[in-house]
């Protein structure tokens, strides 16, 4: 969707990395005092600002202390959060195949090597 490593929590978008950036999902109420934190920046997606979506850059979480305190916002609000899932599954979820067989090189010249007839 946007580029980035996502973290889901209860298959809810949580928080993400954007390049060096967090991507913090938080309350929507919360938006406009959060925004005005040093080193926070809305997030926007087409051109469009996104409610509830924050950028942090790295010199605002560079503490402990400091990542902690976003982790735990966009944890505290993950429950109130809408979930994407459509009729009870996921979107991302896609049938498992069997995995091949790995076979080296040199099996596959011994096979070849094999089936040659003979003279």
């Amino acid at each position: 969707m946007f580029g980035g490593l996502c973290f889901l929590v209860k298959d809810k978008m949580c928080m993400g990395i954007v390049g060096n950036q967090l991507m913090a999902r938080i309350d929507p109420a919360d938006y406009g005092k959060f925004l005005k934190e040093q080193g926070v920046g809305p997030m926007t997606f087409s051109g469009k600002e996104m409610k509830g979506f924050l950028y942090v850059q790295p010199e605002a979480i560079d503490r402990d202390e400091d990542l902690a305190l976003w982790v735990r916002r966009c944890l505290d609000f993950n429950p109130l959060a809408k979930s994407s899932k459509t009729k009870g599954v996921r979107q991302s979820v896609r049938p498992v195949r069997k995995a091949r067989p790995v076979v080296s090189a040199a099996k596959t010249k011994q096979k070849a090597v094999k089936k040659r007839p003979k003279r």
